[in-house]
Formats: C-alpha cells, structure tokens, sequence
C-alpha cells in the first residue's frame, strides 16, 4: 500500500538515504 511506502520513505529521509523520494 501506498502508506506502508510513505513510511519507509519518511524513516529513510530521517536518514537522508531517500532525499529523491521527499514528499515535499
């Protein structure tokens, strides 16, 4: 689902390994 997604994408941002997959 595209929420289990978001998730994984907002903890790798704290990490700043998805910086190209920032929502904002």
């Amino acid at each position: 689902p595209q929420r289990a997604m978001r998730r994984m994408i907002r903890e790798a941002n704290a990490l700043g390994l998805t910086i190209r997959f920032d929502p904002a």
